[in-house]
């Protein structure tokens, strides 16, 4: 046991316990008891009696406690710095210094002493007492109506610090106080720690007290009393959306909780900037409740097409709250439109017009309605689009398609990002129904297998519905039909441009034609044109089942004109227009007037194709060819071998039939071509036009006759009929030149069925 310098203190140790006792009044009374395996087998008092060192030779330690306000509490243990397990009693025996800053712990068996089996061991500092946590409160901040921030230091001074919070009241003293933790922790550093704590639902106008109490194994610190005064309450606002927004009025909207005060001023602040510089009073006033209020302000006089912020403001006992800023844009102003006079009124169109102004905002929509009632129905986009300039714009839109003679309403409608408006009623009557005014069609570009028609269509303001040119063979053939281009020429009461291309028509034919339209009136005729195809004789070209019902031919020759028209003459080469050409019969023979200028070849191997309607490509190879028993060859050719390239041919009436398929026909060979003989001592320059006859004609066949005829160096027929004379010419071993002749037959062979027609 100990017993401290004036005698009011005792430590009893015993039975695994210690107890602290203190006498006050002459009365000692229990303080604290400590319970342990070996804890109060020695104890020792400090002088003032606040300090004891109690030994616990089980622990083979030293406890130290400290006493403050009355509480003591187990501050620190004393540790021999003992390695053997042999030491079983340090503890046994304790001392502490009268002011607390020596300790000594003594063990009977101490193993590291040996052969000497006690010990003592002596501690110092930290054992004397030391100072606890300490707290000082300072003055709040962030006070508002309803709210405030706690702070304070706190200096663990090296003790965890186990709690720390603010308590507050706006009542006398701390018995009904509110409690609060404090952030961060002050932790157990050797430094000061600014700790704080955010509170809110106080009371406005209200004076409240605060203090930090920090706890901690040395007892419990008060860090003192601050003071503050909650500010008186203000009402809470806020800034809403604007609505029903026009041109120069809007509806600006908010909310404002008074918060139990009365409001003695609302009102929406706005303008150009956040200067604002306008104001307009709330309304309903938002009175003295506890809940938000909708409160709002319809403006007038603002300016068009313009931006305003604007915010809400409120005044309480507390001052004036101001709501966050907003804004919102005033809509352009709409166009203007007037409507005007309709013109060009025919039977089934008219051009409407009217004016419109865009105000300085782009037009989006804009179109003149119309229809035989108020009701409208219909629309047209006006032309040119009014855009969105200031000033009115001249527009209009051609309609078509109006019944006849019916009375019509209409108006102008235009639209931009203001609105849409519409222009006051207009009205006309279309015309009655009348007949168009044709031209007589005119023939230009004739071909023996083609035409371009022309005329003009007058539709006298009646919509042409259809409008056709009509042809026919004179003959007696059947009309046909072919669309005008422009399909429809409208409803005007101007003449209008029509045209059509035919190809389907035969050479030499003398053919009628005529313009046909329809409106509402009925059909309309124009004069009859004429007009005749050019002839050509003879022609290459296909004579085929009609498809499409323009048959011309009632024969599979289509070389007689009638019912029933089932074939028609296709012109010109076909899909496969190549052929060959080879000896038929005979040698191929040049020979001119010297009995020795003669060139006599044994075979003919040649190719080409049709190009035109009168007109052939080929070349030609000969072969065996000898002048006088000795070879002759083309340079580069083998001996006896002669080319003949690049010649052409062109058909032709040799001589007039007593009918058009008795005309005998023929099929020229015109070129030029070099070569030698007898080894190079005779050179040979060929060229010219030899005509040969050609048959079976005037009927589809893919092999026929080609025939040169001569005598001596002069061709027999020597021209076409009614042509300039055709003759082939030679300069032989550097005699000439001079006309030499052609004589052979060839066989004529072309890759399909053929026609070379005669019929004109």
């Amino acid at each position: 046991m100990a017993l401290s310098s004036d005698g009011d203190t005792a430590v009893i140790g015993g039975g695994n316990a210690v107890r602290f006792f203190a006498r006050s009044g002459g009365v000692w009374s229990l303080q604290h008891e400590a319970t342990g395996t070996g804890l109060g087998a020695s104890a020792s008092l400090s002088a003032d009696g606040n300090t004891a060192l109690v030994g616990d030779p089980a622990f083979q330690d030293a406890r130290v406690y400290a006493r403050s306000e009355g509480t003591w509490t187990e501050r620190e243990t004393l540790k021999p710095n003992i390695t053997s397990n042999a030491a079983q009693e340090a503890g046994f025996s304790v001392a502490l210094a009268g002011n607390a800053s020596t300790a000594v712990v003594g063990g009977p068996a101490n193993a590291e002493a040996s052969p000497t089996t006690s010990g003592i061991w002596f501690f110092g500092e930290e054992v004397a007492e030391r100072e606890g946590p300490t707290a000082a409160t300072t003055a709040a901040t962030s006070v508002s109506a309803v709210s405030a921030t706690f702070n304070a230091s706190v200096n663990p001074h090296g003790v965890e610090v186990t709690e720390c919070e603010f308590q507050y009241d706006n009542r006398p003293g701390y018995e009904l106080a509110g409690e609060v933790p404090c952030t961060p922790n002050p932790g157990s550093g050797e430094g000061a720690v600014s700790v704080s704590a955010s509170v809110k639902g106080l009371e406005s106008s209200s004076e409240y007290h605060y203090r930090v109490i920090v706890k901690s194994k040395d007892g419990t610190v008060d860090g003192g009393t601050e003071f503050f005064t909650t500010l008186a309450a203000q009402p809470t606002v806020v800034t809403g959306s604007a609505t029903s927004i026009a041109q120069t009025t809007a509806t600006l909207n908010a909310s404002v909780n008074p918060n139990g005060v009365s409001v003695s001023s609302c009102q929406f602040e706005y303008g150009t900037t956040e200067a604002y510089g306008s104001t307009s009073a709330c309304s309903p006033a938002p009175g003295s409740g506890t809940s938000p209020v909708p409160v709002s302000a319809s403006l007038a006089a603002l300016a068009a097409n313009t931006n305003y912020h604007f915010r809400i403001s409120a005044t309480g006992p507390g001052g004036t709250r101001h709501g966050s800023d907003a804004t919102f844009s005033t809509l352009p102003l709409a166009p203007q439109a007037n409507v005007r006079t309709a013109t060009e009124i025919t039977a089934s169109a008219a051009t409407l017009r009217g004016e419109v102004d865009p105000r300085g905002t782009a037009v989006t929509s804009c179109v003149l309605e119309y229809g035989p009632t108020t009701s409208y129905g219909s629309a047209a986009e006006c032309s040119p689009p009014p855009g969105g300039g200031s000033g009115f714009v001249l527009v209009s839109a051609r309609v078509t398609g109006l019944a006849h003679g019916t009375h019509y309403h209409y108006r102008v409608s235009a639209t931009n990002a203001g609105g849409t408006v519409q222009s006051g009623d207009q009205q006309f009557e279309t015309r009655a129904a009348e007949v168009a005014i044709l031209s007589t069609p005119t023939v230009e570009e004739a071909t023996p297998t083609s035409a371009s028609f022309s005329g003009t269509v007058n539709p006298s303001g009646t919509e042409v519905t259809s409008c056709v040119f009509a042809y026919a063979a004179t003959g007696g053939g059947t009309s046909l039909r072919t669309p005008c281009e422009p399909a429809e020429p409208g409803s005007g009461e101007t003449p209008v441009p029509v045209h059509a291309h035919v190809s389907d028509l035969t050479p030499g034919v003398n053919y009628f034609v005529q313009l046909q339209v329809k409106n509402a009136s009925g059909s309309t005729f124009s004069n009859v044109g004429e007009f005749t195809t050019p002839k050509i004789t003879p022609i290459f070209g296909r004579c085929v089942k009609s498809t499409d019902g323009h048959a011309a031919f009632s024969n599979a020759s289509c070389t007689t004109h009638g019912n029933p028209n089932k074939y028609e003459f296709a012109a010109g080469p076909g899909p496969n227009p190549g052929f060959t050409v080879a000896l038929k019969t005979g040698t191929f023979i040049l020979e001119g007037a010297v009995k020795t200028a003669k060139v006599v070849c044994t075979h003919v191997a040649g190719s080409g194709e049709v190009t035109g309607l009168q007109t052939v490509g080929l070349g030609i190879t000969l072969t065996g060819c000898e002048s006088n028993a000795h070879s002759c060859n083309t340079a580069g050719h083998a001996a006896g071998e002669v080319a003949l390239s690049g010649l052409t041919g062109t058909l032709g009436l040799i001589a007039l039939g007593t009918t058009a398929t008795a005309n005998k026909l023929g099929l020229t060979l015109s070129g030029a071509a070099e070569f030698e003989c007898n080894g190079g001592a005779v050179a040979v320059s060929l060229g010219g036009t030899a005509i040969g006859s050609i048959a079976p004609t005037n009927t589809m066949k893919t092999i026929r006759t080609w025939k040169f005829t001569h005598s001596k160096q002069l061709e027999k027929p020597e021209r076409f009929e009614g042509g300039p004379p055709q003759q082939l010419t030679w300069t032989f071993g550097g005699e000439g030149p001079a006309q030499v002749g052609l004589g052979t037959t060839l066989a004529f062979t072309t890759a399909e069925a053929v026609e070379i027609s005669s019929v004109i």
